[in-house]
């Protein structure tokens, strides 16, 4: 199996110039994306997430990456520093989870994303 810590650390790099092959290939065919709630099944949908659906730009500020071999999981925090489609500025922190299968491609990813206390006032 590949290195999956540097699997994940490739894909916030591929991400970042909106390389969207090299991303899905990460994905098993029936992987699951849980993007803060929101529930991605299997290739089609997430490959739609990524070239359609996700309208941001920018960079990931990775703070920690660490990973347990046996689980076969990854777990990351950082920042997202970007733009929205419409060039508004576009800032938050977030955490990752990513589990891989025995082929080494991702069979689950949650992200969490903190998107500041305006969005959580009552």
């Amino acid at each position: 199996m590949s290195n999956i810590r540097d699997l994940v650390a490739g894909y916030y790099q591929a991400i970042d110039r909106s390389d969207v092959e090299s991303i899905v290939r990460l994905f098993a065919p029936d992987a699951v994306y849980d993007r803060a709630g929101v529930e991605y099944r299997h290739m089609p949908e997430i490959r739609k997430f990524f070239s359609e659906d996700r309208q941001m730009s920018g960079a990931h500020i990775i703070t920690s990456l660490w990973s347990d071999d046996k689980t076969r999981s990854v777990f990351v925090t950082g920042r997202f520093e970007g733009k929205t489609a419409a060039g508004d500025a576009h800032s938050f922190g977030f955490a990752d989870v990513w589990r891989f299968n025995a082929a080494g491609l991702v069979s689950k990813r949650e992200s969490y994303l903190a998107l500041g206390p305006a969005r959580t006032a009552r």
